[in-house]
């Protein structure tokens, strides 16, 4: 393989350990004897056969005493691959992975795919050698199922503890096999055997049969969330009786954070019906994975389980491609996702959604689809007209106008159009925008649906008027109708909704 060390120049191996340097000039004590040293970065390992060769895969499954290892229980995955009949397979070359508790909590079964995403045909691989999420083709691998295998080191600087794990994703499924990841804790590593190399870990791969309100309880980075679920039971019932759903969870960073940037948090109650709310914002119930968004164009929106709209978003190129979700103003990317449960997936992300600690002029600044509206609001110096939408201390209902909006605002008014852009007037720039800002309060979708008939701007009165057949909301001002397109964009101090349509007349230019 690739030479960590020197880019382009091959490295080699001796089972795990790196060559870093050879001496192959060394004469020995008699005539004619040559010598070779190696120097290798660390320490061998000291397991040694109680026979004469070392055993197979399949030889250490059924008899692990060869290597001394009694204390490794592998009898029931045995019995699973005796089952299936596919002993043959681990006695080919290749690299197997063996879990130790195989305690099915009932469907799906344990059945060949299962037992076949355990093993890397014909690549005998030690962990150094695996890299790090580098993705492999496991034996579960046909016209109907896809799976995919990667070694994950989780280990934290300066912790004594090494914290592997070997993780199998799903990527191609079926009726009965789900999509979706599934994370193993690797117990001990690098065994080698006569065809190939053994990996212990603590629980198979690819089978889904644990609970999302199981996996939350066992995962140490989720210790917040979980606890907050524990104060509202009827949403763990909830998400315990729907199987399908997808649940975002923030992890106790995420917490961390929140309270470190937005006093409001720390101002609910644990068990109040605020909190509550705030923990259905993170459930959807609907399966929304990774590669569901690949065959969609890379984005989704749905509705959470409180009725706030929640935007599923791919970023970036494979292979390093991440999910975001954004929802109630806050964006998320997930550290962790996909991970298949038996009533849906579940994705570990870095912010608790319908928290914002950002304002509106850092969504407004973020926001692709913002581009004409911040350039425009710029203008003037240190007075702009966006650094209003700092002020923390306002709640504003900014209906910001699209790049869509402002290209159809310069066709229609060419001359007028180009004043603005070039920031010839930046008073007249200021009225227009002032139009399409409240100061006076947060109007979300919800609010402009069902109560809110006017909004009174810094700059005149606009008329919402929502669609009852198609649920789409109208913002009109003088003989002008102006569709929100985007809704609920949060911020510390207010919401966005983006519209098609500059709401603004020649005589505004003149």
């Amino acid at each position: 393989m690739d030479n960590p060390h020197k880019p382009g120049e091959k490295s080699y191996f001796v089972n795990n350990a790196f060559v870093t340097e050879a001496f192959d000039d060394l004469k020995g004590e008699h005539a004619g004897e040559e010598q070779v040293v190696y120097i290798v970065d660390e320490v061998l390992s000291s397991l040694k056969p109680n026979r004469q060769t070392a055993p197979t895969a399949l030889e250490l499954l059924k008899e692990p005493s060869i290597y001394g290892l009694d204390n490794l229980d592998m009898t029931k995955f045995l019995q699973k691959v005796e089952e299936k009949q596919l002993e043959s397979i681990f006695s080919t070359p290749g690299t197997f992975f063996i879990p130790t508790k195989v305690a099915s909590r009932g469907a799906p079964e344990f059945d060949e795919y299962v037992v076949k995403a355990h093993v890397i045909k014909d690549k005998p691989l030690f962990i150094r050698t695996m890299g790090d999420r580098r993705t492999y083709n496991t034996m579960a691998y046909d016209g109907n199922v896809d799976v995919e295998l990667s070694f994950i080191n989780k280990t934290v600087r300066f912790n004594v503890e090494q914290m592997y794990y070997i993780q199998t994703n799903t990527i191609k499924s079926d009726a009965v096999h789900k999509a979706g990841r599934v994370l193993s804790r690797m117990i001990m590593a690098n065994i080698p055997v006569k065809n190939g190399v053994v990996h212990i870990i603590d629980k198979p791969l690819m089978l889904m049969d644990m609970a999302i309100r199981d996996f939350l309880r066992e995962q140490n980075k989720l210790k917040r969330f979980y606890r907050l679920l524990e104060k509202h039971p009827d949403v763990l019932s909830d998400i315990g009786k729907n199987s399908n759903k997808t649940v975002l969870a923030p992890d106790d960073n995420a917490f961390t954070n929140l309270m470190d940037n937005n006093q409001n948090f720390a101002g609910i109650g644990e068990d109040s019906d605020e909190m509550k709310k705030l923990l259905l914002n993170h459930v959807v119930y609907q399966q929304v994975s990774f590669s569901d968004l690949k065959k969609n164009a890379g984005f989704a929106n749905y509705t959470s389980a409180n009725g706030v709209p929640v935007m599923f978003r791919l970023v970036g190129m494979d292979p390093n491609s991440r999910l975001t979700v954004e929802s109630g103003g806050v964006n998320a990317t997930s550290s962790l996702s996909d991970l298949g449960a038996s009533d849906g997936i579940l994705h570990i992300i870095d912010r608790v959604l319908g928290m914002p600690f950002k304002t509106i002029y850092d969504k407004l600044i973020n926001n692709p689809m913002l581009n004409e509206t911040f350039k425009i609001g710029s203008q003037g110096g240190s007075q702009n007209w966006n650094s209003k939408l700092l002020d923390k201390n306002k709640r504003y209902t900014f209906f910001a106008p699209s790049n869509t909006a402002w290209m159809e605002f310069d066709k229609a008014n060419p001359s007028e159009f180009k004043q603005l852009d070039q920031g010839i007037y930046p008073s007249i720039s200021r009225a227009i925008l002032d139009r399409h800002i409240s100061a006076k309060g947060q109007y979300n979708k919800k609010d402009l649906e069902q109560t809110v008939k006017k909004v009174d701007t810094i700059q005149g009165e606009l008329i919402i008027s929502p669609d009852p057949t198609t649920r789409d909301i109208y913002i009109e001002w003088e003989g002008q109708r102006a569709k929100i397109i985007s809704s609920d964009i949060h911020g510390l101090n207010g919401v966005i909704h983006i519209i098609d349509k500059v709401l603004a007349k020649k005589r505004d230019l003149k």
